[in-house]
């Protein structure tokens, strides 16, 4: 018989076999009914891969055939030597004196030897677990057998590495400083710095700052586009033993209005070309302490502090704040100690960070990947190249990979297609090239590597959570990808598990949620303790409650050989080009217009295979008739573009009279139409 078994009350494994019991006996009662009859009455849909109804069958023999009495006629079993699968998988079992033997047979086309050898080692674990325990809730069954859990839980993860996880980002610094103080540390066009006049920059920025009392784990703004002055502004808020906080120059006011109010930043470092407009901002804003705005390329006086690190100031405490979408519309604070940053960029095994690399800094330092290109050189003697401020053209940024000589450098999943398609050739003397940020095009990694076999291809895979990274895969040439790119190992000093819904690990092969520890983990939001403890979880594989992990909702899975592959997210969080987007804060900014009744935010594949954030509006009748529709459009994106930042404005908008339901009466996303309302070229 086919069975349908319900388990979404989270039965016992007493009450699924009385479930099961019930629901046989219904089907012995019509079991004269012909298959075919009951695949046409069904009528599912057809597909000529795999069988209809069920594809999976077990048969339990209770009277084996050796138990036959044909008097003096032996009789034993025989292996008839089938070599053609009926189903996906058969499991014939029997009773036997010593226990229940059998034999499964399965599609070769679909299972690999060890793979099947392993799911009847996780069947032999479940039918354990089940004599010991028949009332269990089912779902918290372990599959995992002894010898497998002591390899996902603890081999895979013994990343441990020796590197300074006692220094903080700053000391770092100066102790490099004091190496090579004749080096050049960062350039910009024509400019450079070698790391001694850096550090003096720093130190003049530091103790402007110190004459306004910043103290250990203070937050401290920092508004300005890319420039020397921007690193030496970093340097010298740790160097007071603050944390800085980027402020976006190009969010729009009610962004930075949030982030200023939200961290409580009594001093903001900011560039004299973006002074008169952060001094309107903050006039306009209902702030019951106003910062104070210190002029990040003023003069400095010729006196400087006294260097090293502040003695109250330690490995966790903060280095940085950086904001992420939130599902909620309100933007999270990340905190991310000295420990994190250091772990990510000392004697680290993913990528080379010796003197000799040369980065180059392209991502925005509200970015969580400005962390691996500030800190990889500056920290280990290397030369931190800065893109000029704007957004460059492909172009212009393969001329500045050439020029200036860069060696490393990190591309957001977008950027790296279309360089690989436009400006590959301007990649060719880069020794290590990162990628990530979202998944990685195949045919496009394929490119890379043949084109530039001397160039080490990594995808790089983490949340901000997690320091940048959590893990990497070097793409070997010997061995190209085929359906997707893998994301790998953790790296030194980093751990990853992944666990079903009851945070029970799960065996190789089975799709999981990813938790990310180790020695990058954030301390978790700002102001948001509900959200921290949500996230921040103890780790429920090792029972130690110092030891947290991070709940990252990915869906991912191990595979034999240990390597991560990554599937997708468990909720609607996406990333696009890079930037992490949660679509109920864009749902939630258009709730609050007025003209709005209700809206509904979904990422959808565009016609050029890109992925694109769109919105559907709902408008009250009374405000809006439909020959207002594009002006209503228009509307809706003025105030999107002065609530969100630009990665989160939709690239459509589409007015709809209502939404279409599904059964269960919740808008169902997979039947909106294609979307109308887009944005031009100058608009977008």
């Amino acid at each position: 018989a086919a069975l349908r078994l319900d388990l979404s009350s989270a039965p016992t494994f007493y009450q699924l076999l009385e479930q099961t019991r019930t629901t046989l006996q219904g089907a012995l009662e019509c079991q004269d009914i012909p298959f075919e009859q009951l695949v046409t009455e069904i009528r599912p849909d057809r597909d000529p891969s795999y069988n209809p109804i069920f594809q999976t069958m077990v048969l339990l023999r209770k009277e084996p055939l050796r138990d036959l009495d044909m008097g003096d006629i032996d009789v034993v079993p025989a292996d008839t030597g089938h070599t053609t699968a009926k189903f996906d998988m058969m499991l014939e079992l029997e009773e036997t004196p010593e226990g229940l033997k059998g034999v499964c047979e399965y599609a070769s086309d679909l299972y690999r030897p060890e793979t099947v050898r392993r799911m009847m080692a996780h069947f032999r674990t479940v039918l354990r677990g089940v004599a010991d325990q028949p009332n269990q809730p089912v779902a918290t069954i372990p599959m995992t057998t002894e010898e497998e859990r002591l390899q996902v839980v603890h081999s895979w993860n013994e990343t441990g590495r020796d590197y300074p996880s006692e220094s903080t980002v700053h000391q770092l610094f100066e102790e490099q400083v004091g190496k090579t103080p004749d080096a050049v540390a960062v350039t910009m066009q024509s400019a450079e710095w070698t790391y001694q006049r850096l550090d003096q920059e720093a130190e003049g920025i530091a103790e402007a700052l110190s004459d306004h009392g910043i103290q250990p784990d203070e937050l401290v703004g920092i508004c300005a586009r890319r420039s020397l002055r921007l690193i030496a502004g970093l340097v010298g808020i740790l160097k007071t033993g603050g944390a800085y906080v980027p402020l976006d120059p190009d969010y729009p006011d009610d962004r930075l209005r949030f982030m200023i109010g939200d961290t409580g930043v009594r001093a903001i470092l900011v560039t004299g070309d973006l002074m008169p407009d952060l001094q309107e901002l903050l006039e306009s804003s209902k702030l019951e302490n106003r910062p104070t705005l210190i002029l990040l390329d003023g003069p400095r006086s010729g006196s400087h502090r006294n260097g090293g690190k502040p003695a109250a100031v330690g490995p966790m405490n903060l280095a940085y704040c950086l904001y992420t979408s939130g599902s909620t519309g309100r933007p999270k604070g990340t905190l991310i100690p000295h420990r994190g940053v250091v772990r990510l960029v000392k004697n680290t095994d993913f990528i080379d960070v010796s003197p000799d690399q040369v980065f180059l800094q392209f991502a925005p330092i509200s970015f969580d990947l400005s962390t691996l290109e500030i800190w990889g050189p500056l920290l280990n003697g290397g030369r931190l190249v800065m893109m000029p401020p704007g957004t460059p053209s492909l172009e212009e940024l393969g001329a500045a990979i050439r020029d200036n000589g860069v060696t490393t450098l990190w591309l957001i999943a977008g950027m790296f297609r279309l360089m690989v398609d436009e400006q590959i050739d301007d990649l060719g003397g880069l020794k290590q090239l990162i990628a990530g940020g979202d998944v990685l095009s195949v045919p496009h990694v394929c490119k890379m590597v043949q084109r530039h076999p001397h160039c080490r291809m990594i995808n790089g895979y983490g949340p901000t959570e997690n320091t940048t990274f959590s893990s990497c895969y070097e793409v070997p040439l010997d061995q190209l990808p085929q359906k997707s790119v893998l994301i790998g190992r953790p790296l030194a000093n980093s751990r990853a598990y992944i666990v079903d819904e009851n945070l029970q690990a799960v065996p190789i092969g089975v799709p999981g949620e990813l938790l990310a520890g180790g020695d990058g983990l954030a301390r978790g939001y700002l102001n948001r303790p509900d959200l921290t403890s949500e996230r921040f979880i103890p780790n429920p594989l090792t029972g130690d409650p110092r030891d947290r992990v991070y709940r990252t909702g990915d869906l991912a899975r191990y595979l034999p050989d240990g390597n991560i592959e990554f599937f997708g997210r468990l909720d609607q969080q996406t990333k696009i080009r890079g930037f992490r987007v949660e679509p109920g804060e864009l749902e939630s900014a258009l709730n609050d217009h007025d003209l709005v009744r209700d809206a509904v935010a979904v990422v959808r594949q565009s016609q050029d295979n890109k992925k694109e954030l769109v919105a559907y509006v709902v408008c009250h009748g009374d405000k809006v008739s439909g020959d207002q529709n594009d002006e209503a459009v228009g509307l809706l994106r003025t105030y999107l573009r002065d609530r969100l930042p630009e990665y989160i404005i939709p690239s459509a908008v589409t007015i709809l009279d209502e939404f279409p339901l599904n059964a269960n009466g919740k808008v169902d996303r997979a039947a909106l139409p294609e979307p109308t309302g887009r944005a031009n070229d100058a608009q977008f």
